[in-house]
């Protein structure tokens, strides 16, 4: 079987379905792209960088895309991936069944090209950055997946919040695709040294530009505990530099406690994060689910709002991040470090953050959900072959 993988980067939300057909007998596995990790690869999974439209210049660093400028950015998305996968026919490879991401525009054309194929699409997880902050965007962007969703023969969102925000009688279709996450690759860290100062990772990313500066307040409040190393996880370069920039003036003193980040390598990622001795999640307008997961599938404890998504329990698996301000914020997390050890990964922390990796394993973990869904996926397409075959 000929699988084609169309996503924004690789690998994505979509890589391990792809590692996982790639290990089967008889399967052709191929993953289109326009941004890769060059570090990353899967066995027998081939890759094809696809080319993506120039970004248009704006006046201003804050100005929003005019909306029939996101329309006209995601059909030429749609029509340099189309040209690729024209040439990757012609030399032979004329996928069975399409795995996509709808939001990126690069499927648009994919009904046409391959009419045969049986096409399973994935709403985005959700809006990210200043570039979507405005509720018009935000409809654009639900406009351009419902219209691949139409063209699909199967569709799944990563949240029942994101499914309800597609029109109705589009949303009874869309199928819930459960969150998971790579429960090998974030494990926990090895013990640390007694002296180990406290880290503290906030995640930034997929804020709007307003709660992305409580982020950093959040942060500077953090960074006035002596002693406490802070790691702030941005959505682009700007930020970063805005962050940067307001320790230099606010809180120079601590400049070498704090990082600031707005790309890290997998490896990178993966090593901060299970070194860390709370990870911050603010509320946000779509839950970073993914962050979540992998927080506490490396028995980091996870602080976020409960009610967030449905698998948090404050005092078993999480603690709640209360108060509204960035200094009730900075007070809650110095309040439940102080309730541990005043140094390192606190031992008190650990009946909740066992329980919260016990939870992942349990119900979340890789290895479990993608088998599962490979199979509902593959039994569908088989029903829909069975289909136009008595057609």
């Amino acid at each position: 079987m000929r699988v084609l993988f169309l996503d924004a980067s690789y690998p994505g939300r979509l890589g391990p379905l792809a590692g996982r057909l790639a290990a089967l007998p008889g399967n052709e596995v191929l993953f289109a792209s326009s941004r890769q990790r060059r570090e990353y690869s899967q066995p027998g999974v081939r890759r094809v960088l696809l080319r993506r439209p120039a970004p248009r210049r704006r006046e201003c660093a804050g100005e929003q895309p005019a909306l029939p400028t996101l329309w006209q950015e995601a059909l030429k998305t749609g029509e340099y991936a189309a040209a690729t996968l024209t040439t990757v026919a012609e030399r032979g490879f004329v996928p069975d069944i399409i795995f996509s991401h709808a939001a990126s525009g690069a499927a648009f054309f994919v009904p046409q090209l391959f009419p045969a194929a049986f096409h399973v699409a994935y709403a985005d997880p959700g809006p990210r950055g200043a570039a979507l902050s405005s509720s018009s965007a935000r409809r654009v962007q639900l406009d351009m997946q419902s219209l691949q969703f139409l063209h699909s023969n199967l569709c799944f969102a990563f949240s029942e919040r994101r499914k309800e925000q597609f029109p109705a009688r589009l949303s009874a279709a869309i199928q819930l695709m459960p969150p998971f996450v790579d429960t090998d690759a974030f494990a926990p860290a090895e013990e640390q040294a007694a002296d180990a100062a406290p880290l503290v990772i906030i995640n930034a990313r997929g804020l709007a530009p307003e709660q992305a500066g409580e982020a950093l307040s959040l942060a500077l409040a953090l960074l006035a505990a002596s002693g406490t190393r802070v790691a702030l996880l941005t959505e682009n370069a700007r930020q970063t530099q805005r962050a940067e920039e307001a320790v230099r003036a606010r809180a120079a003193d601590a400049a070498n406690r704090l990082l600031v980040a707005d790309f890290l390598s997998f490896p990178e990622y993966r090593d901060l994060l299970a070194r860390a001795t709370v990870a911050l999640c603010p509320p946000r307008r779509e839950p970073a689910t993914s962050f979540m997961l992998e927080a506490m599938s490396c028995e980091v404890l996870l602080m976020a709002r409960a009610e967030a998504v449905n698998f948090l329990r404050p005092g078993v698996n999480m603690m709640e991040l209360a108060g509204g301000s960035a200094a009730d914020m900075a007070q809650a997390v110095l309040q439940t470090l102080a309730s541990g050890q005043p140094r390192g990964r606190a031992r008190e922390f650990l009946p909740v953050t066992r329980m919260a990796r016990r939870n992942v394993l349990a119900h979340f973990s890789e290895a479990k959900v993608i088998p599962r869904h490979l199979a509902h996926v593959m039994q569908a397409c088989a029903a829909w072959k069975k289909g136009r075959a008595r057609a």
